[in-house]
């Protein structure tokens, strides 16, 4: 059993902590403006060259249709239509929009370029755009040809919408609602678990619940940064969300891990957690380092994170079967701890396999706040 814990694993989640929440302030000060624009999607049939139906948010089906870093999409209107918008979600690609082969709309023209940040971004980042294409009559063909900025990614748009400007933000606000009020619950079950510690730290039975909360709060501001709404609204800069978005990925299974480690029973998995905790801000201080000094976008580290976030969640099941093994006086609740989190495992790969188009990962937010409560 544990018997005394060194106070370093504290003040290095603080050091992580404080230097995300230094760069996000940074980024969000250093860009706000207030550019209102309202978005997103409507229920089109798009088709490739080859007159071939294509789902734009199945990214096999994009993959499919991809020719020299990049695609085009054609929709043939069915009907007259008065005074026509378009919004669509851009991601790392120069996008154009052309009705009968006149230009409308480019996304190179209307991105807005962030003038001082402590990353770098090589190109357009996910922003959504929406623009009116005037009025169109039955037949005619609107063409969104995609350029992509990053090489080997498969990036281009998402969420495309095309209607009134009515339809467009109803649709927009519809899309977004149940996500954005899931990461505000989760908000603030993460603000509540924080407090409730400091006041009650003495007396609670299950340790690291401030970590429990840091992590409900990061992973509520991950998943809310990719709402169509807020990026919509432009309130801050577009790569602003993106770099949030990404910081909060990065950061948010330290706490996490770190609250695992507060609840081992033994020695040998505490010293596991150990590891992995200092392993995890290893990895954090790499990307942040990297994206700070230009060597790599911070977008494209995520793949860093990806692979250290599967690891991890690994390690701490194996971690949890060892304690449980170990453990002499089994409980109902030693079952029901891993019980909880094999479910809470299982509604990430689902929000990976299943819930890769929507604007905020509704599953990964249900799921995390089903572990915390």
């Amino acid at each position: 059993m544990r018997k005394y814990r060194s106070p370093i694993f504290a003040v290095l989640f603080v050091i992580v902590a404080a230097a995300f929440v230094f760069v996000c302030s940074y980024n969000i000060f250093f860009s706000l403006h207030l550019d209102v624009k309202n978005d997103s999607d409507l229920n089109v049939v798009w088709r490739n060259e080859n007159g071939v139906e294509i789902d734009i948010e199945n990214l096999s089906q994009l993959s499919a249709i991809v020719s020299e870093n990049g695609y085009s999409l054609f929709h043939t209107a069915e009907e007259d239509c008065d005074d026509v918008y378009i919004a669509f979600k851009n991601s790392f690609a120069d996008t154009d929009i052309f009705v009968n082969q006149n230009k409308v709309y480019s996304t190179n023209e209307h991105s807005y370029p962030m003038e001082k940040s402590l990353f770098s971004i090589d190109g357009a980042s996910p922003q959504f755009h929406y623009t009116g294409i005037g009025d169109i009559v039955k037949g005619d063909v609107i063409r969104i040809d995609v350029k992509f900025i990053c090489d080997s990614e498969l990036y281009g748009i998402r969420n495309v919408i095309l209607g009134s400007s009515g339809e467009i933000i109803s649709t927009v606000f519809r899309s977004d609602l149940l996500g954005i009020v899931l990461c505000i619950a989760l908000f603030c079950m993460g603000i509540i678990l924080i407090m409730f510690y400091f006041a009650f730290r003495k007396d609670v039975s299950l340790h690291g619940v401030h970590y429990a909360g840091a992590f409900a709060v990061l992973a509520s501001v991950y998943s809310i940064s990719g709402s169509i709404l807020l990026s919509s609204l432009e309130i801050v800069g577009a790569d602003s969300l993106c770099i949030i978005r990404c910081l909060a990925y990065v950061t948010m299974f330290m706490p996490f891990i770190l609250f695992f480690m507060e609840n081992t029973k033994f020695r040998v998995s505490d010293r596991i957690l150990q590891v992995a905790s200092v392993i995890q801000a290893v990895v954090i201080a790499a990307i942040y380092i990297l994206g700070i000094s230009g060597a790599a976008n911070i977008y494209r580290t995520r793949i860093i994170a990806d692979i250290s976030m599967l690891v991890q969640l690994l390690l701490i099941l194996g971690v949890l079967i060892f304690d449980l093994n170990k453990n002499n006086e089994k409980r109902s609740t030693d079952f029901s701890f891993i019980a909880i989190y094999l479910v809470f495992l299982g509604m990430i790969a689902a929000q990976f396999v299943f819930g890769s188009g929507s604007s905020i990962p509704i599953i990964f937010v249900f799921s995390c706040l089903f572990f915390i409560i």
